[in-house]
């Protein structure tokens, strides 16, 4: 749900001074990948990332992850793969 907001604003739009770094970050952080968020240095503490980053960065980070499609899988998604694979263990082990 936190990614509706990024998806309705453009790049204009993220980059005036309504956003805060801060709203950015924690929009990043909660959606991005691991492996995307340690490539573009925006793990750790909200407040660490923010001194450290400009602004700037942190719209093309949110751009270039929507466009990678680099974002964490649901998790509805994921307790459906795992109720698919206990359910398939159990029929393999009664089987």
């Amino acid at each position: 749900m936190s990614q509706e907001p990024v998806r309705q604003c453009g790049a204009e739009q993220r980059r005036s001074d309504d956003l805060l770094k801060k709203d950015l970050i924690n929009v990043l952080q909660d959606n991005a990948a691991h492996s995307f968020l340690n490539e573009h240095r925006l793990l750790g503490n909200i407040k660490n990332v923010a001194k450290t980053t400009k602004k700037d960065q942190l719209v093309d980070a949110i751009s270039s992850c929507l466009s990678a499609k680099c974002l964490k899988p649901r998790r509805r998604y994921l307790e459906e793969v795992k109720a698919v694979k206990t359910d398939e263990d159990q029929s393999r082990s009664c089987g």
